[in-house]
Protein backbone atom coordinates (compact mmCIF):
# COMPACT_ATOMS: atom_id res chain seq x y z
CA UNK A 1 0.00 0.00 0.00
CA UNK A 2 1.03 3.43 -1.02
CA UNK A 3 1.85 6.17 1.92
CA UNK A 4 -0.36 9.29 1.51
CA UNK A 5 1.13 11.89 -0.14
CA UNK A 6 1.05 14.37 2.29
CA UNK A 7 0.86 13.30 6.60
CA UNK A 8 1.13 15.37 9.19
CA UNK A 9 1.07 13.90 12.74
CA UNK A 10 0.33 16.10 15.70
CA UNK A 11 1.85 19.00 13.93
CA UNK A 12 2.22 22.20 15.84
CA UNK A 13 4.44 25.30 15.54
CA UNK A 14 4.97 28.09 17.91
CA UNK A 15 6.30 31.51 16.82
CA UNK A 16 7.08 32.63 20.28
CA UNK A 17 4.01 32.23 22.54
CA UNK A 18 1.90 32.22 19.52
CA UNK A 19 1.07 28.46 18.76
CA UNK A 20 0.60 29.03 14.94
CA UNK A 21 -0.50 25.60 14.56
CA UNK A 22 -2.10 23.27 17.13
CA UNK A 23 -1.75 19.56 17.20
CA UNK A 24 -2.18 19.10 13.31
CA UNK A 25 -2.95 15.78 12.05
CA UNK A 26 -3.97 15.23 8.48
CA UNK A 27 -3.63 12.71 5.68
CA UNK A 28 -4.47 13.44 2.20
CA UNK A 29 -3.99 11.35 -1.33
CA UNK A 30 -4.79 12.39 -4.78
CA UNK A 31 -6.87 14.58 -5.56
CA UNK A 32 -7.82 18.77 -5.14
CA UNK A 33 -8.10 19.95 -1.32
CA UNK A 34 -8.79 23.24 -0.33
CA UNK A 35 -7.89 24.70 2.50
CA UNK A 36 -9.63 27.78 4.22
CA UNK A 37 -9.37 29.87 7.43
CA UNK A 38 -9.33 33.52 8.18
CA UNK A 39 -6.29 35.31 8.43
CA UNK A 40 -4.06 34.17 10.92
CA UNK A 41 -5.62 30.75 11.38
CA UNK A 42 -2.53 29.02 10.37
CA UNK A 43 -2.81 28.14 6.72
CA UNK A 44 0.22 29.49 5.50
CA UNK A 45 2.37 27.80 8.36
CA UNK A 46 0.52 24.60 7.67
CA UNK A 47 1.49 24.96 3.82
CA UNK A 48 5.15 25.57 5.07
CA UNK A 49 5.38 22.56 7.32
CA UNK A 50 4.03 20.63 4.39
CA UNK A 51 6.98 21.40 2.02
CA UNK A 52 9.38 21.47 4.73
CA UNK A 53 10.76 24.83 4.02
CA UNK A 54 10.06 24.97 8.16
CA UNK A 55 9.88 22.37 10.58
CA UNK A 56 6.99 21.81 13.31
CA UNK A 57 8.28 21.98 16.77
CA UNK A 58 6.32 18.91 18.36
CA UNK A 59 4.82 16.07 15.82
CA UNK A 60 5.99 15.61 11.91
CA UNK A 61 5.47 16.02 8.65
CA UNK A 62 5.69 13.53 5.96
CA UNK A 63 5.81 13.68 2.24
CA UNK A 64 5.22 9.84 0.69
CA UNK A 65 6.33 8.31 4.05
CA UNK A 66 9.44 10.50 3.79
CA UNK A 67 9.67 12.30 6.56
CA UNK A 68 10.37 16.46 5.73
CA UNK A 69 13.38 16.82 7.58
CA UNK A 70 15.13 14.21 4.52
CA UNK A 71 15.99 16.58 2.02
CA UNK A 72 14.40 13.95 -0.38
CA UNK A 73 11.09 14.80 0.39
CA UNK A 74 11.48 18.52 -0.76
CA UNK A 75 12.15 17.05 -4.78
CA UNK A 76 8.71 15.41 -4.46
CA UNK A 77 6.79 18.76 -3.61
CA UNK A 78 5.76 22.20 -5.52
CA UNK A 79 5.19 25.12 -3.47
CA UNK A 80 4.08 28.38 -4.59
CA UNK A 81 3.86 30.91 -1.38
CA UNK A 82 1.32 34.08 -1.25
CA UNK A 83 3.93 36.43 -1.20
CA UNK A 84 6.32 36.54 -4.10
CA UNK A 85 9.96 37.95 -3.79
CA UNK A 86 11.65 37.74 -7.29
CA UNK A 87 15.07 38.97 -8.94
CA UNK A 88 13.43 41.95 -10.95
CA UNK A 89 16.19 42.15 -13.49
CA UNK A 90 15.87 38.67 -14.61
CA UNK A 91 12.84 37.46 -17.35
CA UNK A 92 10.50 35.10 -17.01
CA UNK A 93 12.24 32.37 -18.58
CA UNK A 94 15.56 33.03 -16.93
CA UNK A 95 13.94 32.62 -13.19
CA UNK A 96 12.21 29.75 -14.31
CA UNK A 97 15.84 28.17 -15.34
CA UNK A 98 17.46 29.02 -12.63
CA UNK A 99 14.96 27.09 -10.40
CA UNK A 100 14.81 24.20 -12.78
CA UNK A 101 18.98 24.57 -12.20
CA UNK A 102 18.09 24.20 -8.46
CA UNK A 103 15.72 21.31 -8.55
CA UNK A 104 19.39 19.09 -10.10
CA UNK A 105 18.49 19.19 -13.86
CA UNK A 106 21.25 20.83 -16.16
CA UNK A 107 21.80 22.79 -19.17
CA UNK A 108 19.27 22.23 -22.09
CA UNK A 109 16.71 19.92 -20.00
CA UNK A 110 16.70 23.17 -17.49
CA UNK A 111 15.58 25.71 -19.87
CA UNK A 112 12.81 23.17 -21.54
CA UNK A 113 11.38 22.59 -18.24
CA UNK A 114 11.73 26.03 -18.21
CA UNK A 115 9.72 26.69 -21.37
CA UNK A 116 7.28 24.50 -20.52
CA UNK A 117 6.14 25.68 -17.61
CA UNK A 118 5.51 29.07 -19.03
CA UNK A 119 3.60 27.40 -21.51
CA UNK A 120 1.37 25.53 -18.91
CA UNK A 121 0.31 28.96 -17.05
CA UNK A 122 -0.40 30.83 -20.42
CA UNK A 123 3.11 33.17 -20.40
CA UNK A 124 4.84 31.06 -23.08
CA UNK A 125 4.83 34.40 -24.80
CA UNK A 126 6.01 36.29 -22.10
CA UNK A 127 9.62 34.37 -22.09
CA UNK A 128 11.72 37.76 -22.85
CA UNK A 129 9.63 39.89 -20.02
CA UNK A 130 11.65 41.16 -17.17
CA UNK A 131 10.15 40.07 -13.65
CA UNK A 132 10.01 44.20 -12.44
CA UNK A 133 7.23 44.75 -15.32
CA UNK A 134 5.27 41.52 -15.04
CA UNK A 135 1.64 42.44 -13.63
CA UNK A 136 0.43 41.49 -10.31
CA UNK A 137 -1.26 38.40 -12.23
CA UNK A 138 1.70 37.28 -13.85
CA UNK A 139 3.71 37.44 -11.46
CA UNK A 140 1.52 34.88 -9.63
CA UNK A 141 1.37 33.03 -12.51
CA UNK A 142 4.87 32.89 -12.43
CA UNK A 143 5.13 31.38 -8.94
CA UNK A 144 2.73 29.08 -10.19
CA UNK A 145 5.56 27.84 -13.44
CA UNK A 146 8.20 27.55 -11.14
CA UNK A 147 5.94 25.04 -8.39
CA UNK A 148 5.18 23.09 -10.86
CA UNK A 149 8.10 23.13 -13.52
CA UNK A 150 9.60 19.82 -12.21
CA UNK A 151 6.32 17.91 -11.84
CA UNK A 152 6.15 17.16 -8.58
CA UNK A 153 3.71 14.44 -7.17
CA UNK A 154 2.84 17.07 -4.11
CA UNK A 155 1.61 20.52 -5.02
CA UNK A 156 1.35 23.51 -2.31
CA UNK A 157 -0.34 26.33 -3.41
CA UNK A 158 -0.95 29.57 -0.61
CA UNK A 159 -3.54 31.72 -2.45
CA UNK A 160 -3.12 30.71 -5.64
CA UNK A 161 -6.10 32.89 -7.76
CA UNK A 162 -5.24 36.13 -5.98
CA UNK A 163 -4.94 38.56 -8.73
CA UNK A 164 -5.59 36.62 -11.38
CA UNK A 165 -8.47 37.54 -13.80
CA UNK A 166 -11.56 35.31 -14.49
CA UNK A 167 -10.13 34.48 -17.67
CA UNK A 168 -6.60 32.63 -16.41
CA UNK A 169 -8.38 31.74 -13.72
CA UNK A 170 -10.82 29.41 -15.53
CA UNK A 171 -7.36 28.07 -17.71
CA UNK A 172 -5.87 27.24 -13.94
CA UNK A 173 -8.56 25.34 -12.79
CA UNK A 174 -8.50 23.02 -15.78
CA UNK A 175 -4.60 22.65 -15.08
CA UNK A 176 -5.03 21.34 -11.45
CA UNK A 177 -8.39 19.13 -12.51
CA UNK A 178 -5.66 17.94 -15.22
CA UNK A 179 -2.44 17.05 -12.95
CA UNK A 180 -5.23 15.98 -9.97
CA UNK A 181 -6.87 13.77 -12.73
CA UNK A 182 -3.32 12.62 -13.41
CA UNK A 183 -2.87 10.97 -9.59
CA UNK A 184 -1.09 14.48 -8.38
CA UNK A 185 -2.26 16.17 -4.88
CA UNK A 186 -3.40 19.46 -4.71
CA UNK A 187 -3.63 21.45 -1.45
CA UNK A 188 -4.34 25.18 -1.74
CA UNK A 189 -5.31 27.79 0.49
CA UNK A 190 -7.99 30.65 -0.95
CA UNK A 191 -10.42 33.02 0.36
CA UNK A 192 -12.59 32.64 -2.77
CA UNK A 193 -14.73 30.01 -0.73
CA UNK A 194 -16.59 29.81 -4.25
CA UNK A 195 -13.94 29.06 -6.03
CA UNK A 196 -13.14 26.26 -3.11
CA UNK A 197 -16.77 24.18 -3.66
CA UNK A 198 -16.54 24.24 -7.32
CA UNK A 199 -12.76 22.58 -7.27
CA UNK A 200 -12.02 20.88 -4.82
CA UNK A 201 -12.57 16.83 -3.96
CA UNK A 202 -12.24 18.06 -0.21
CA UNK A 203 -12.53 21.12 2.15
CA UNK A 204 -10.33 21.60 5.44
CA UNK A 205 -11.61 24.30 7.77
CA UNK A 206 -8.22 25.94 10.13
CA UNK A 207 -9.63 28.09 12.95
CA UNK A 208 -6.69 29.33 15.24
CA UNK A 209 -4.15 26.69 14.30
CA UNK A 210 -6.73 23.46 14.40
CA UNK A 211 -8.21 21.87 11.70
CA UNK A 212 -11.74 21.90 13.06
CA UNK A 213 -13.63 20.12 9.98
CA UNK A 214 -12.75 17.71 7.03
CA UNK A 215 -15.15 16.99 4.46
CA UNK A 216 -17.17 17.68 1.28
CA UNK A 217 -19.30 20.51 1.70
CA UNK A 218 -22.50 18.41 1.94
CA UNK A 219 -20.78 16.79 4.58
CA UNK A 220 -19.64 20.04 6.57
CA UNK A 221 -23.85 21.22 5.89
CA UNK A 222 -24.70 17.52 7.65
CA UNK A 223 -22.40 18.24 10.62
CA UNK A 224 -23.97 21.26 11.20
CA UNK A 225 -27.47 20.81 11.03
CA UNK A 226 -27.96 22.33 14.50
CA UNK A 227 -27.47 25.94 12.90
CA UNK A 228 -30.41 28.37 12.05
CA UNK A 229 -31.05 29.24 8.56
CA UNK A 230 -33.18 31.37 6.61
CA UNK A 231 -35.02 29.71 3.77
CA UNK A 232 -36.62 31.95 0.73
CA UNK A 233 -40.00 30.68 -0.32
CA UNK A 234 -41.72 31.40 -3.51
CA UNK A 235 -45.17 30.71 -5.20
CA UNK A 236 -47.75 31.73 -7.44
CA UNK A 237 -50.10 34.56 -6.72
CA UNK A 238 -53.07 32.58 -7.46
CA UNK A 239 -56.74 32.38 -5.32
CA UNK A 240 -56.50 28.85 -4.81
CA UNK A 241 -53.25 29.12 -3.15
CA UNK A 242 -52.53 30.16 0.70
CA UNK A 243 -51.70 33.27 1.40
CA UNK A 244 -48.97 34.09 3.66
CA UNK A 245 -51.07 35.03 6.45
CA UNK A 246 -52.51 31.45 6.69
CA UNK A 247 -48.95 30.12 6.02
CA UNK A 248 -47.95 31.97 9.29
CA UNK A 249 -50.46 31.36 11.73
CA UNK A 250 -49.81 27.57 11.50
CA UNK A 251 -45.85 28.46 11.49
CA UNK A 252 -47.01 30.16 15.13
CA UNK A 253 -46.78 26.83 16.38
CA UNK A 254 -44.04 24.98 14.90
CA UNK A 255 -40.83 24.58 17.10
CA UNK A 256 -39.00 24.51 13.66
CA UNK A 257 -39.45 28.32 12.75
CA UNK A 258 -38.53 31.08 14.55
CA UNK A 259 -39.77 33.99 12.46
CA UNK A 260 -40.79 34.91 9.31
CA UNK A 261 -40.72 37.87 6.66
CA UNK A 262 -42.44 39.20 3.87
CA UNK A 263 -40.17 38.92 0.76
CA UNK A 264 -40.93 41.08 -2.46
CA UNK A 265 -41.27 38.70 -5.67
CA UNK A 266 -41.63 39.34 -9.06
CA UNK A 267 -45.34 40.60 -10.41
CA UNK A 268 -47.29 37.76 -9.98
CA UNK A 269 -45.73 35.83 -7.30
CA UNK A 270 -46.17 35.25 -3.37
CA UNK A 271 -43.16 35.17 -1.56
CA UNK A 272 -41.60 35.19 2.43
CA UNK A 273 -38.51 34.53 3.87
CA UNK A 274 -38.38 31.91 6.88
CA UNK A 275 -35.98 31.35 9.41
CA UNK A 276 -35.52 28.34 11.02
CA UNK A 277 -33.17 26.81 13.89
CA UNK A 278 -32.68 23.56 12.12
CA UNK A 279 -32.88 23.29 8.55
CA UNK A 280 -33.78 19.35 8.27
CA UNK A 281 -37.06 19.46 10.66
CA UNK A 282 -38.44 22.29 9.19
CA UNK A 283 -38.01 21.09 5.47
CA UNK A 284 -39.72 17.55 6.70
CA UNK A 285 -42.59 19.97 8.44
CA UNK A 286 -42.79 22.06 5.44
CA UNK A 287 -43.27 18.86 2.88
CA UNK A 288 -46.00 17.82 4.93
CA UNK A 289 -48.13 21.54 4.90
CA UNK A 290 -47.38 21.43 1.22
CA UNK A 291 -49.48 18.50 0.96
CA UNK A 292 -52.18 19.03 2.90
CA UNK A 293 -52.59 22.32 1.49
CA UNK A 294 -52.10 21.78 -1.97
CA UNK A 295 -49.68 24.55 -1.94
CA UNK A 296 -48.21 24.72 -5.33
CA UNK A 297 -44.70 25.94 -3.87
CA UNK A 298 -42.18 26.12 -6.32
CA UNK A 299 -38.48 27.68 -5.14
CA UNK A 300 -36.96 26.62 -1.59
CA UNK A 301 -33.78 28.33 -1.56
CA UNK A 302 -31.45 27.61 1.98
CA UNK A 303 -29.84 31.44 1.88
CA UNK A 304 -27.46 29.80 4.42
CA UNK A 305 -26.11 26.77 2.61
CA UNK A 306 -23.21 27.58 0.40
CA UNK A 307 -19.62 27.20 1.41
CA UNK A 308 -18.77 30.75 2.70
CA UNK A 309 -21.28 30.64 5.03
CA UNK A 310 -20.87 27.53 6.47
CA UNK A 311 -17.32 27.95 7.30
CA UNK A 312 -18.73 31.19 8.69
CA UNK A 313 -20.61 29.95 10.86
CA UNK A 314 -17.37 27.66 12.08
CA UNK A 315 -15.64 30.47 12.44
CA UNK A 316 -17.72 32.00 15.16
CA UNK A 317 -20.26 33.74 12.66
CA UNK A 318 -17.35 35.42 10.76
CA UNK A 319 -17.67 35.58 6.91
CA UNK A 320 -14.47 34.94 4.77
CA UNK A 321 -14.01 37.14 1.68
CA UNK A 322 -16.85 39.29 3.06
CA UNK A 323 -18.45 40.86 5.88
CA UNK A 324 -19.98 38.88 9.26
Amino acid sequence: MNPPALLLKSASKWYGQLLALNGANLELGPGIHGLVGSNGSGKTTLLRIASGLILPDEGSALIHGISTRNPQARSLVGYAPETDSFYEEYTTLEFLTIMARLHGFRGGVAKRLAIQALEKVDLGDQAKKRLRGCSRGMRQRVKLAQAILHDPPLLLLDEPFSGVDPVVRGDLVGLFRTMAAGGRTILFSSHELDEVERLTDDILVLVRGRIVAVGTAMEIRQRLDNHPCRVSLEWADSHDQPTLNVLSSEWASWPEVSGWDRSNPPIGRRGCLVRSPREGDFLTRLHGQVMRLGWALDRVENLDGSTRVLVGRILGGKMLGGTS
